[in-house]
């Protein structure tokens, strides 16, 4: 869901959200995403974001706290600073995937990720291959 269809705020209520990213000192952002989505997520419990770090493959991380406008029933949220920020210059923001404790009690190892793109030397070789193979299935697309 894109910030402009926000037109009626029933359901979405302001919340504690936590979320997971890549540890950089870099310009970027590599969240953890949902693979099969290739959609970063939120979880509104300390509990549940700490059950989704065992799912991940093991890097440096970090976990962000913030307030977001989530809806527990349609399973989104925004990020609310992002939302005004981008609200301020006429720019839309991306709704991200809201996980709560029963999601993720049905997931396994391999269902989240990295985003795709920081390459460190806390990866596995398969990670790097496949992040490298990636960047080459981008550029193949100039080339």
């Amino acid at each position: 869901m894109k910030s402009s269809e926000l037109t009626k705020l029933d359901g979405f209520c302001l919340s504690v959200g936590y979320s997971l990213e890549l540890f950089h000192k870099l310009a970027g952002y590599f969240p953890a995403i949902i693979a099969a989505k290739d959609k970063p997520f939120v979880c509104l419990s300390k509990e549940a974001i700490e059950k989704v770090i065992a799912l991940l493959p093991k890097r440096r991380f970090k976990i962000n706290k913030g307030l977001y406008l989530s809806n527990e029933k349609e399973k989104i949220a925004f990020h609310y600073e992002s939302l005004c920020l981008l609200w301020k210059i006429n720019r839309e923001s991306e709704s991200m995937l809201l996980l709560d404790q029963s999601d993720i009690a049905g997931m396994k190892p391999g269902d989240l990720q990295w985003a795709f793109g920081l390459v460190s030397d806390d990866m596995s070789e398969k990670e790097f291959r496949k992040t490298i193979e990636f960047a080459l299935s981008q550029m193949n697309e100039f080339f």
